[in-house]
């Protein structure tokens, strides 16, 4: 598994001695922040543990909830030390936020890291990417009945290949609970048109923050077998459909 890295965090310590992780989808620019539709992730503020742990130590993973403070603690630090192979990034950051406590935090973070990773380690499934996603979500109960979709938004198609067989058969396989085959999730990718594009705040101009190609053949491919997945915001489409 090949990981890549993008990070958009920023991770807070106040004068009243609490600190506060913020997880964004905006890049650190301020057109981001001002014209364009972005999300944000706060946890709650984190105070000191009232008993601090060994210097710098993050414990281990073994045992711990997913979608509990601890959990998140863990593979935050984590993340955070993966920063350090080739020199000392992020040390002094692991140090100090160590010290604090996220016993309130109710999440999972799932994270990239750069470098090539086993799916598979003498811990169970891969902290990151794809694989964090399947293993996380593994443990999210799913109610009988009805039928379960799947959507994302995003604005970056990248090069999937020519056949759907890593975009089905890995990525959103990743997504879909333990299931019977009868009860697969549908999966639905919202993606903007030329025409949201052009009636958004800064028109065609904003057009340079999507990225996706159909120029060569397999790009074409691509494209043809992901069109199904396409869907438009509901509330930017005629009677919400699209």
């Amino acid at each position: 598994m090949l990981g890549t890295h993008h990070s958009k965090m920023m991770i807070l310590f106040r004068h009243d001695d609490t600190a506060q992780v913020v997880i964004h989808t905006a890049n650190m620019i301020a057109k981001d922040w001002t014209n364009m539709t972005n999300a944000v992730w706060q946890s709650p503020v984190l105070p000191v543990l009232s008993e601090l742990p060994e210097h710098g130590s993050i414990g281990s993973a073994a045992g711990l909830t997913i979608g509990g403070g601890e959990k998140f603690r863990h593979d935050l630090l984590s993340y955070l030390r993966a920063y350090n192979p080739r020199r000392s990034v992020c040390t002094s950051l692991v140090e100090k936020l160590v010290k604090y406590d996220f016993a309130a935090v109710r999440g999972a973070l799932i994270a990239s890291v750069p470098g090539n990773h086993e799916i598979e380690t003498e811990y169970g499934e891969s902290s990151w990417g794809w694989a964090a996603v399947r293993r996380t979500l593994k443990a999210v109960p799913v109610q009988a009945g009805g039928k379960p979709e799947v959507v994302v938004q995003i604005s970056s198609i990248a090069t999937l290949g020519p056949v759907d067989t890593w975009l089905k058969g890995t990525l959103l396989r990743s997504f879909a609970p333990p299931t019977k085959a009868s009860t697969k999730p549908a999966f639905r990718i919202v993606f903007p048109t030329p025409d949201e594009i052009r009636r958004s705040l800064d028109g065609y101009a904003s057009g340079g923050s999507i990225h996706t190609k159909i120029k060569s053949q397999q790009q074409a491919k691509q494209l043809q077998y992901t069109r199904p997945m396409l869907c438009h915001w509901a509330n930017d489409a005629d009677e919400g459909q699209g």
